[in-house]
């Protein structure tokens, strides 16, 4: 899942930078090499070159890097470092983007600390590295999501996604709804309860038979509204008590998008107005307290500022709007200088990727063990203050909304879409007012991950390396979105060829149903224009078609050869695979080690554990030598000895395989081998090597398919045998079984 790991890193980076390179005030002086650098540098920005621009800003880094930080340097190269870092971007170099944007972020820092404000130049820069530090995946829609955290929240499903609109909005079958009132309302909680639900029966049905529910309820924005809430005890009591009678889940969203407020509260009052609430509703065990900012928050403040504390809190939500706002620069040019600020507000260049402005919110709930839940969203096709119709951008936005949150933040259990034109915006909304904005969005939330009415319970994203899946069955995407404008083209490739090419976010695309056994590679190359990304993941399938990431291997593979991998994945699915054979697997296999495969795979197929019985060896006192050899699967090596530790050759093995389907067999009343010659084939030419005691079972073995030759005709009767190689041969035999 996407973090903000990289921005915390890179903060310490910085840091670390400055605590080892500040100085105290002293005189500095510029050195005569600067001067012609300066010229070079005011040359390449008034003819607006690129290259020259990187290359001046690379020589004066490395004119002053190593020396002390002071005043004069920083200021000289913080805004070098801004130029050469929107140079790098515009030529789609994300990776030396980054590296002068951590730069820039080192010399402002140190100019915040040491001579003057610069928060908004430290926050516009975070933001960029925000955007341009995201982590290209490959997700897995499954049915056991690895990647999905459950935390026991009320109303939480472990896994899939619940979704709905406002009362008398769209509904496709929608798990949820979504409902409002104002705090102190005159008419009451019960009023609006059963207002909503003659309204709408959707909203009915999810109120009073057992639905999940939220309610928005909003306080008067100001001061003087929190105030209004810590006095008023009984309409509080007397509201919460309606809610806690409903036959639902209620998600009760407290004075929702306090950090945007046009007057912005104080935070202690406004967190002690929502503790009285949460306290209050802490009676009843169906309502759940959801902590709901906006996803841009005033510049002042942040997210933590109104936080009430973890056990105030059972859900974190959030309203998150896509309204195609110009922002203050509007393309990849070298004279745009509007973009620091479009990298915060996700307006403009940076306006494109829905998830990078959930970042540090999604952070935020993950550190406290919180689901999320999008309170309200909407994705606006039409500007009445511009009369711009913009069907494409909310298209293309809701796919990515719907689509991507689920799989970049697998915390978020719910998503509500506000299916309202209101009056008092410039943006239409309701998606009865545009049909392509309507098909898109019913074609979502009608599949997975999204949780239809009655389920508590779903698949859900995880990335590739975490997934469990089937061959033919799962479905992948893969989340990449540059910055900037258009949509990326994902080629996925499987073991080096071309399996599919995709142009539409999220770039789905299905495992093929035909993937052989064994260790495969898939990767994703994404391209627009001059970006570009890619990444690549190991699967392994076994012989039924489940696929495991390589996170998710119930064992160790790392010591099996490609063609083994996925044979070994199959025999341990069926309980083939034992203790001591489960690691290690190109060396060769003992004499203990495989009877003890012996043993287990007559106990697996037969329902019955073999008794170890009176013999004895003067080598060991292992249960499965023993009960090896009271079924006669193994009689030793003579003089007494067992032989544990001795490799066994493939003579032995076939007499051990032989006296398995014996066992096996007898117990059964089944007959499993279809040739009975114990004639070896003439084609291999080393028969005489096999020694008399174990030709017939050779034979029977050979003849039956369980055994194949080394290559070149010959059997090699007494080589040695790897682990993986045994554990293909009792899989074999149990696939006959």
């Amino acid at each position: 899942m996407k973090s903000g790991w990289k921005r915390l890193t890179a903060l310490a980076l910085t840091g670390t930078l400055i605590s080892g390179l500040c100085v105290t005030a002293s005189a500095f002086t510029i050195p005569n090499a600067y001067w012609p650098l300066q010229a070079a540098w005011q040359e390449a920005v008034a003819a607006q070159n690129m290259d020259q621009t990187i290359s001046v800003a690379q020589q004066t880094y490395n004119l002053y890097h190593g020396q002390p930080l002071c005043k004069e340097i920083c200021e000289i190269m913080e805004p070098y470092c801004n130029r050469a870092a929107w140079c790098y971007e515009i030529k789609g170099d994300l990776d030396n983007a980054i590296l002068w944007r951590e730069r820039q972020l080192m010399y402002a820092q140190w100019l915040n600390d040491n001579v003057r404000s610069y928060r908004d130049t430290l926050l516009n820069v975070n933001a960029q590295l925000n955007h341009l530090n995201t982590d290209m995946a490959i997700y897995a829609l499954v049915d056991d999501p690895a990647d999905v955290p459950y935390y026991g929240s009320v109303g939480e499903p472990e896994s899939g996604v619940y979704y709905g609109t406002v009362s008398s909005g769209t509904h496709i079958n929608d798990s949820a709804a979504l409902i409002y009132v104002t705090f102190g309302d005159p008419y009451g909680m019960e009023y609006w309860l059963d207002y909503y639900c003659k309204l709408d029966p959707v909203t009915d049905r999810a109120v009073n038979n057992g639905g999940v529910v939220e309610l928005a309820w909003n306080f008067q924005e100001s001061n003087s509204g929190l105030q209004t809430v810590l006095s008023s005890d009984s309409y509080i009591s007397q509201s919460l008590a309606e809610l806690g009678s409903r036959d639902c889940t209620v998600l009760l969203r407290i004075g929702a998008e306090m950090n945007c407020w046009t007057n912005l509260p104080d935070a202690q009052t406004y967190i002690q107005a929502y503790r009285k609430i949460a306290q209050e509703a802490r009676r009843y065990d169906n309502i759940a307290l959801v902590f709901s900012p906006n996803d841009v928050s005033n510049r002042t403040v942040d997210y933590e500022t109104y936080y009430p504390g973890d056990e105030y809190v059972d859900w974190i939500g959030v309203s998150s709007y896509k309204c195609n706002l110009a922002g203050y620069g509007s393309a990849y040019t070298y004279g745009n200088t509007g973009y620091s600020n479009d990298a915060f507000y996700c307006t403009g260049i940076y306006g494109n990727d829905p998830t990078v402005i959930l970042e540090d919110l999604a952070q935020l709930a993950a550190d406290h063990k919180k689901p999320m839940m999008i309170s309200e969203c909407g994705a606006a096709y039409y500007n009445s203050s511009t009369g711009v119709q913009q069907t494409d951008y909310a298209v293309d936005q809701l796919r990515k909304f719907y689509s991507y949150l689920p799989m970049v933040y697998p915390q978020i259990k719910a998503i509500f879409y506000f299916d309202v034109n209101y009056a008092g915006s410039d943006f239409d909304y309701l998606l009865a007012g545009n049909s392509s904005v309507a098909s898109t969005y019913t074609g979502i939330v009608s599949q997975d991950p999204f949780l239809q009415w009655g389920e508590d319970e779903g698949a859900g994203y995880t990335e590739l390396n975490t997934a469990i899946g089937k061959a033919g069955e799962t479905k992948l995407s893969t989340y990449i979105i540059f910055p900037g404008s258009g949509s990326a083209t994902c080629t996925y490739y499987l073991d080096g060829a071309v399996m599919a090419t995709v142009n539409q976010e999220p770039f789905t695309c299905t495992l093929p149903s035909q993937l052989s056994a064994g260790v495969h590679t898939i990767e994703a190359r994404a391209v627009r224009g001059a970006f570009s990304d890619s990444v690549k993941y190991t699967i392994y399938v076994d012989n039924d078609g489940n696929v495991y990431g390589a996170d998710q291997l119930p064992l160790d593979l790392s010591s099996a050869d490609p063609w083994a991998a996925g044979l070994i994945l199959s025999a341990y699915d069926n309980n083939l695979v034992t203790d001591r054979t489960d690691s290690n697997f190109r060396t060769n296999i003992t004499r203990l080690q495989f009877a003890e495969l012996a043993v287990n795979l007559i106990e697996q197929a037969t329902g019955s554990t073999l008794s170890t019985g009176s013999q004895t060896f003067t080598d060991t006192t292992d249960p499965v030598a023993l009960k090896a050899a009271e079924a006669g699967v193994a009689s030793g090596k003579g003089d007494g000895r067992f032989a544990p530790n001795d490799p066994i050759t493939r003579q032995e093995i076939c007499v051990m395989l032989r006296q398995v389907i014996r066992c096996v067999d007898e117990a059964n009343g089944t007959n499993t081998l279809t040739n009975q010659s114990t004639t070896v084939s003439p084609t291999f030419t080393d028969a005489g090597q096999i020694a008399p005691w174990a030709t017939e079972h050779m034979a029977v073995i050979t003849n039956n398919g369980l055994m194949s030759g080394k290559g070149d005709g010959i059997l090699a009767p007494l080589s040695n045998t790897t682990i993986q190689e045994a554990i293909t041969l009792i899989l074999a035999l149990n696939n006959k079984f």
